[in-house]
C-alpha cells in the first residue's frame, strides 16, 4: 500500500491527520528543496539578497516584527504546513502560489474549514494543529 492509500485508509482520525501533516510537510519541503525556491545561503534567501524582502536575513521567518521563535540554526523546528506553503511576493511572482488543494489526499480528509485553518495557521506546531483540526470536524 502506498503512503496516500495508507492515509486515506487510516481509521483513527488523529493518526490520519498526523500522517497527512507529515506527508504534506515532507512533500512540500522536498519540492522547495529540489527547486531551490528560497535559495538560502548563509542565513539569507534570494529575496533577502536581492533586496526584495522587508527583512535582510532569515527569509520570511518573522512574526510580529521578530524572528520566529521556531527558527533554530536556520531551520524550522516545527512542522508548520502554513509556513511551508507561504511564498513571499517575490517568489510567488516567480513560482506561483501553492495551495493545499493541490495535494490529492487533502480534499478527501479535511473539510473546507479545516483546510482554511491549515493554510492560515502560521507558527503552529503539529500537535496544536491536530487538536484544532479535530475540533473543526
Amino acid at each position: 500500500m502506498n503512503e496516500i492509500e495508507e492515509i486515506l485508509n487510516e481509521t483513527d482520525v488523529r493518526i490520519q491527520y498526523e500522517k497527512l501533516i507529515d506527508y504534506l510537510y515532507r512533500t512540500i519541503s522536498e519540492k522547495y528543496e529540489m527547486e531551490k525556491c528560497c535559495d538560502f545561503q548563509c542565513g539569507t534567501c534570494i529575496a533577502n539578497r536581492l533586496g526584495k524582502s522587508v527583512h535582510d536575513r532569515n527569509g520570511c521567518c518573522y512574526t510580529k516584527g521578530h524572528v520566529c521563535s521556531h527558527l533554530k540554526n536556520g531551520t524550522c523546528s516545527i512542522q508548520s504546513i502554513s509556513c511551508r506553503l507561504f511564498f513571499c511576493s517575490y517568489l510567488e511572482k516567480k513560482y506561483g502560489k501553492c495551495h493545499l488543494s493541490q495535494f490529492f489526499p487533502v480534499k478527501k480528509v479535511w473539510n473546507r474549514k479545516q483546510r482554511y485553518f491549515v493554510e492560515k495557521s502560521y507558527f503552529v506546531d503539529k500537535k496544536e494543529l491536530v487538536e484544532k483540526l479535530l475540533q473543526l470536524r
